[in-house]
């Protein structure tokens, strides 16, 4: 999931207490990111990083004051949000801030911080669709208005009427209660001092009612005292206009809260489209992984199963744990005569669907070539895939092309004699001997406490077309004696991510580990390969498809 953007917020404020303050008020919550600045000045400079708020005081010392600021941001980008802050309430610097762009103008009082952090969310809220605002500016929005006089209703009406504004004037709380529950409102204006039920009440009842809960409201009082606007700011109110009422103050504050509900209203439409898509990708998800989920049946049908590596390995296990639904990997077993044994654990270029089509590729060229064509050395078996693989995908190892392949193990035993031919592309065999030995091949690579483990090493080229000169595989040949263990895999294992630093498994520990289960039966020695490996990975996603074959002779 995509990470939300951080809202950045411009506090330029020359009382370092009081930015302090504010700013760990607003980076409460983590998605607001704050830069306090002293001086206005300073804050200039820095307005080509493009703020989404900036909270100025007015009043600031210095060669640029609040409303210096306001014009720089409001020419520099106008979808940057001023709120003014000020310790006086002036009627002419509320005018003017409103005249010049400013979104409101706050009183630093006890009141404000819950006010400014209210605006601020809001902003936060619907900024990502300020560039569907002109769609939503002229859509109908209702606003009522609650007073018990009604010349003061009258006059408020001619005030904030507007194209495509309804206005609703109610001369009780009751009433007022009433009408919220019928229309949708951006805004209520709410007397505080009425008969029966005042607007405290008032806005006690709308903030319990979810229907009516997000409606903002802005208390008008002749009171300006701070005990009761804290009073007014507990009941859910988000903002104050004191009486007389300035018109141009009132007028801009109510075109703000219009505003906010315009972008309110855009958010609420692509909600909804956001449902309708995100049903109908979940529809397609689930068809896609349904079909997924078939081809998985498909290509574990097409897989050896448990019982018939019991009845050609009587003491043997399968290690195969799929990163995705298919898989990349897969192992391959034929008995292709009374004493001859062909295996194959096979690594395709990708995991999921990309690998899965190149494993169904492989499995079939590997049945033509051993059991059609009856070619049973491993190094023959080996080139006769290249070639195969080659043709197949139609690669001339031109510029850009894709170089998809496999890397694998592949063993043939002949169980009469106890011979072995072991070809890799990449991926070599590990070998246990039962007893110690004194003399060994050069290309043997000892490891292991007992010095009886073995890496047998793959030739380093994959099943694909190379660029340089294509080498034919070899072929190696060793005696088995009755105890022996051999092991091949792909990559999967070794290269998990886990542990305490989150690093890779390894091959170094993936030996060790083999070597440290030797005592064990091959059932068991499963059950432990899983269980570390699980172990290691813990809540890291599995990083790769895993495929282990391990065999006793």
């Amino acid at each position: 999931m995509q990470q939300e953007e951080a809202l950045s917020v411009f506090v330029v404020e020359d009382d370092p207490v009081y930015a302090s303050v504010l700013k760990y008020d607003l980076e409460v919550d983590p998605i607001i990111s704050v830069e306090i600045f002293h001086t206005g000045e300073d804050c200039i400079r820095h307005l080509s990083e493009k703020p989404d708020v900036v909270l100025v005081d007015f009043s600031l010392k210095g060669k640029a004051n609040g409303l210096d600021v306001l014009k720089e941001v409001k020419s520099m980008n106008e979808a940057t949000e001023v709120i003014f802050l000020s310790s006086q309430e002036k009627i002419e610097v509320a005018i003017d801030s409103m005249k010049y762009g400013a979104l409101d103008y706050i009183i630093k009082n006890d009141s404000a911080f819950p006010k400014i952090k209210e605006l601020v969310k809001r902003i936060n809220t619907f900024r990502q669709i300020k560039d569907d605002h002109d769609k939503y500016t002229e859509a109908d929005v209702n606003i009522l208005l609650v007073d018990d006089v009604e010349t003061n209703l009258y006059l408020l009406e001619k005030l904030l009427e507007g194209k495509g504004r309804t206005i609703y004037k109610a001369i009780s709380g009751k009433e007022a209660l009433g009408m919220t529950l019928k229309y949708p409102f951006a805004l209520i204006l709410l007397d505080v001092q009425m008969p029966e039920m005042n607007g405290f009440e008032v806005a006690r009842v709308l903030k319990s009612n979810s229907k009516t809960k997000n409606i903002p409201i802005v208390f008008v009082t002749a009171a300006n005292d701070e005990e009761f606007l804290l009073k007014g700011m507990e009941t859910g109110a988000i903002d104050y206009l004191y009486k007389p009422l300035n018109p141009q103050i009132t007028k801009s504050k109510a075109d703000a809260f219009v505003k906010l509900y315009s972008y309110q209203r855009a958010i609420e439409e692509q909600n909804v489209k956001l449902h309708l898509q995100k049903a109908i990708i979940q529809e397609k998800n689930q068809d896609i992984t349904a079909s997924i989920t078939y081809a998985s049946r498909i290509q574990k049908a097409i897989l050896p199963d448990e019982n018939q590596y019991e009845k050609l390995f009587p003491q043997s296990f399968v290690l195969y744990k799929p990163r995705d639904i298919v898989s990349g990997d897969f192992h391959w077993a034929q008995q292709v005569s009374p004493d001859i044994v062909i295996w194959a654990a096979v690594d395709c270029t990708g995991h999921g669907v990309p690998g899965a089509f190149m494993s169904m590729i492989g499995n079939t060229l590997l049945h033509e070539i051993v059991i059609e064509k009856k070619i049973w050395e491993a190094d023959k078996i080996l080139n006769q895939l290249r070639d195969k693989i080659i043709s197949a995908l139609s690669q001339t190892g031109q510029f850009g092309e894709q170089k998809d392949g496999m890397d694998m193990a592949l063993c043939v035993w002949n169980k009469k004699t106890n011979k072995l031919q072991f070809s890799g592309a990449q991926n070599p065999l590990y070998l246990f001997k039962k007893n110690k030995i004194d003399v060994v091949a050069n290309d043997w690579i000892p490891f292991g406490d007992a010095s009886n483990g073995f890496e047998i090493k793959a030739d380093r080229y994959p099943i694909s077309y190379l660029s340089f000169e294509q080498a034919p595989f070899t072929k190696k040949e060793i005696d088995l004696n009755k105890g022996d263990t051999l092991y091949i895999f792909s990559d999967g294992y070794a290269d998990q991510f886990g542990g305490p630093l989150g690093k890779k498994f390894k091959f170094r520990q993936f030996k060790q580990l083999l070597s440290s289960i030797q005592h064990l039966k091959m059932d068991k020695q499963k059950e432990m390969l899983n269980e570390t490996l699980e172990d290691w990975r813990g809540s890291t996603p599995q990083v790769d498809d895993v495929l282990l074959i391990g065999i006793k002779v």
